[in-house]
C-alpha cells in the first residue's frame, strides 16, 4: 500500500501535546527510532499486530523476525514520542483525527537502541 501521510493528525497533536519525537516507520523499519536519539533505548513492549502479508513474507521467504522488523513497518506506520503524563491526551487526539489504529506500543528507557520484547529483538 502507499505510504500513509499523517499531516492532519500530527498538526493537531502538535497544538496540544509536547511531542518529543516523530518517526515514520518506512524503509529501515523499527530502527528509524534510533534517528530520534541514539542515547536512549526505545522499548517496544506491545507492538502493533503485523498484517497477514508480513506473516506470508516471513514464511514464504524464510525471513527472520529481526530482518522483518528492520525492513518493514510491521504494522506501525508512525511512532510518536510524548511525555508519559501526556500519553492519554495524545492517543485521544490521534484517534479523533486519524483513520489509523492508535495505541501505546512502548516506552523510552536508559540504554541504547531498540528492543522489541515480544520477539526478543535488539537493534543498535
Amino acid at each position: 500500500t502507499p505510504t500513509r501521510i499523517y499531516v492532519k493528525e500530527i498538526l493537531e497533536l502538535l497544538k496540544n501535546v509536547d511531542v518529543h519525537g516523530l518517526a515514520h516507520i518506512t524503509g529501515g523499519g523499527i530502527r528509524n527510532l534510533m534517528r530520534l536519539n541514539k542515547k536512549v533505548k526505545f522499548v517496544i513492549s506491545d507492538p502493533m499486530e503485523p498484517q497477514p502479508i508480513f506473516y506470508f513474507i516471513r514464511k514464504e521467504g524464510k525471513v527472520e523476525w529481526k530482518e522483518m522488523f528492520q525492513t518493514f513497518n510491521m504494522g506501525m506506520g508512525l511512532a510518536v514520542i510524548v511525555p508519559r503524563d501526556e500519553k492519554d491526551d495524545a492517543i485521544s487526539i490521534l484517534e479523533k483525527n486519524s483513520e489509523a489504529k492508535v495505541k501505546e506500543v512502548g516506552y523510552v528507557d536508559k540504554g541504547r537502541g531498540v528492543d522489541v520484547k515480544k520477539f526478543k529483538l535488539h537493534y543498535e
